[in-house]
């Protein structure tokens, strides 16, 4: 940070509301690390407008994605856009931000807390820093914390005592944790003095991911309550069953005995019975778990209850429980939260831009991972005049992957099968039935079954083994999701486990590198399994990593850091660059590898180019000898697997349709 003054920035704001994640603002505190000064509203949007401008201050904050936000808000209600100078302030390194820091931090060394959106300010709340950095107590219960609406329109000068000492601390004790931060990194001769590796980007990250949580996405309300009503009635006629096979627990009175949540208990010793029932039906043992330990310490395997479990069985009491756990799951948490949009208000979420591998997480709902069935993703809308634009990056884990042996060991067949434009799950396949690659593409090409159903079972060990899977685990998870390995259910599990070691010693064969990969995973993690990762491009930190986490890490944070890239310089053209076609687009919704933004329909096309052209020449940076490559959708909704469809050389909008035998054709959505 140079010889840069650091002042700490902290605010309070009215209650953040549903669909209003920039609420009003109050106050603003700041510290300069000698004195403290409380403002008002509009003398706090002075001040934090004269901190902003001058070039020679660092802006030391907590969470400080949330604090701009809001300012960017307040400003712009003012007459005032100050988005572009809150970008160029990131763009220069001159915001530091506490939360993400002490985060950083904690991966290196292998402490970290893992969060989502709902936890983070438990484990990373400015309280437990200032125990941590500064041993420090702060109160928990203070009476103004969520108040301070109440105040706003009396001077601060009226404000009790309390109300204005809790205002000016928090900027205090910001500014003072931050500089607790940066003595650490000097003591423990960090690459950047007082710096934490990585630590701008990740803030940077932060502001963009607050910004697409905050701008939310719109929702198709009526499809909303179809769905809502299908899985009630799911849920209702799944009862009916269950209750004819006494899956429900009764009292003596012959009355529903209920769970904390309300819903009926479930009789598990009736469900094991039928469970076993139905996989001795198709000549099969029944899955099992450890199960609960007996007096004398030791577990006695037990029959698995499991949705997925239960589903396999083929009873059908069975399959309600199953679609019965769904549905409740679907109703309690991503319905409410998409009737949140009814009336035309934007469905916010939180994100969180750090896990422990370098990815990101999501919350409120969970956009990452979205349910694939159930109609989830089809209730979400882009806003009227515009459509979604969405790019996903082409086997990208697999590519990092590839980078990644290429540097370790000076060659990669993944690498060079990329390099000539080869399909990676053809060419493993090709390797299983025993062919040349230019004969099973010829193959695939006219639709041979066989080859296409190779190819198709291949994703699994493409995707399962580079992360450390043994052969058995990798069978018994093939089991578990409904895609076994073996298809007769009379093969005992011996045979599973037979099929997955062929599999992953031809996946060593086509890959050789992933033997020497996977082997530098167990030697480095060794016997105490730790070791500390450092990310080549990036600089990032992971301390403590075990074996599995040692061989994810590499590709899945090498991904993480070049979609972060991505995902800053295509948020900037949408809110900076009024030059880029993308300006007044919006990103919505940020999944890995796959980016999706609201873009006005008559330049979507133009639109889908340019997010390709940034996204794949960021993560190009990341990933320098690997091909990366993207193909850009536009729809009305939000669909899973939609399919670029384009009239006389031109993008359109796409909508899915079925034939009678159910497969599905993209066609253009007029």
């Amino acid at each position: 940070m140079g010889s840069k003054k650091k002042v700490a920035i902290d605010i309070e704001t009215h209650l953040i509301q549903a669909g209003q994640l920039f609420p009003k603002l109050v106050c603003l505190s700041t510290f300069d690390g000698i004195s403290r000064q409380l403002f008002n509203a509009k003398d706090g949007l002075d001040e934090f407008i004269r901190l902003l401008r001058d070039p020679d201050i660092i802006l030391v904050l907590h969470n400080g994605a949330f604090d701009l936000g809001v300012l960017s808000v307040e400003a712009s209600e003012a007459g005032i856009d100050l988005l572009p100078e809150i970008f160029q302030a990131y763009a220069d390194d001159r915001v530091s931000d506490t939360m993400i820091r002490a985060m950083l931090v904690d991966i290196a060394q292998g402490k970290f807390q893992e969060i989502d959106g709902q936890r983070r300010g438990k484990n990373y709340g400015l309280d437990r820093l200032a125990l941590r950095w500064l041993n420090k107590h702060l109160s928990k219960l203070d009476t103004w914390r969520l108040h301070y609406a109440a105040l706003e329109f009396i001077p601060i000068s009226q404000w009790p005592q309390d109300a204005k000492d809790y205002a000016e601390k928090d900027a205090e004790i910001t500014w003072l944790v931050d500089q607790a931060i940066s003595d650490w990194a000097i003591k423990e001769g960090q690459p950047a003095p007082g710096n934490i590796p990585d630590q701008f980007r990740q803030i940077r990250a932060a502001w963009v991911l607050h910004l697409i949580g905050g701008w939310g996405v719109h929702i198709d309300s009526a499809m909303v309550a179809v769905v809502r009503s299908n899985l009630e009635h799911l849920v209702q006629s799944s009862y009916a069953v269950m209750e004819k096979y006494e899956l429900f627990k009764k009292d003596k009175l012959g009355n529903y005995q209920l769970t904390k949540k309300g819903q009926r208990s479930k009789n598990l010793k009736k469900l094991k019975e039928l469970i076993k029932e139905g996989f001795e039906a198709q000549g099969e043992t029944p899955p099992m778990t450890a199960g609960r330990k007996n007096k004398a310490g030791v577990r006695i395997p037990d029959i698995a209850t499991s949705a997925d479990a239960a589903r396999d069985s083929g009873h059908i009491a069975c399959i309600a429980y199953a679609d019965v756990a769904n549905a409740v799951k679907l109703l309690s948490t991503y319905i409410p939260a998409l009737e949140r949009g009814n009336g035309g208000k934007p469905v916010t979420s939180s994100p969180n831009v750090l896990v422990a591998s370098g990815r990101t997480s999501w919350t409120g709902p969970n956009w990452q991972n979205p349910p694939q069935v159930g109609g989830i993703r089809e209730c979400v809308i882009p806003r009227k005049g515009m459509v979604f634009v969405g790019a996903d990056l082409d086997t990208v884990e697999l590519r990092a992957l590839a980078q990644t042996c290429l540097e370790m060991f000076g060659f990669s067949e993944m690498a060079l099968a990329i390099q000539k434009g080869q399909d990676l799950h053809l060419a493993l396949a090709a390797e299983v039935l025993g062919i040349d690659y230019a004969t099973a593409e010829k193959l695939y090409n006219s639709g041979d079954p066989l080859v296409n159903d190779t190819r198709q079972n291949m994703k699994a060990p493409n995707f399962g083994f580079p992360g450390g899977m043994g052969y058995k685990k990798f069978a018994l998870n093939q089991i578990a999701v409904g895609t076994p390995l073996i298809k007769d259910p009379t093969a005992p599990l011996s045979v599973h486990f037979e099929r997955a070691a062929f599999l992953r010693e031809a996946w060593f064969k086509r890959w050789p590198e992933m033997r020497l990969y996977l082997r530098h995973a167990s030697d480095v993690t060794g016997d105490f399994g730790s070791f500390t990762v450092e990310q080549p491009w990036s600089g990032r930190i992971r301390g403590g990593v075990e074996y599995c986490s040692c061989a994810n890490t590499y590709f899945q944070g090498r991904v993480a850091d070049g979609t972060k890239l991505a995902l800053w310089r295509i948020t900037w053209a949408c809110y900076v660059d009024k030059t880029s076609v993308l300006y007044g687009s919006r990103i919505v919704l940020f999944l890995h590898d796959e980016v999706i933004l609201e873009c006005p329909e008559q330049v979507a096309h133009l639109c889908a180019d340019e997010i390709v052209k940034i996204l794949c020449g960021a993560v190009q940076e990341v990933i320098p000898d690997i091909p990366i490559t993207s193909k850009p959708v536009i729809t009305r909704r939000w669909y899973k697997g939609a399919k670029p469809v384009k009239v006389n050389g031109i993008l359109v909008p796409c909508k899915p349709v079925k034939d009678e035998k159910g497969k599905t054709t993209w066609i253009c959505d007029a």
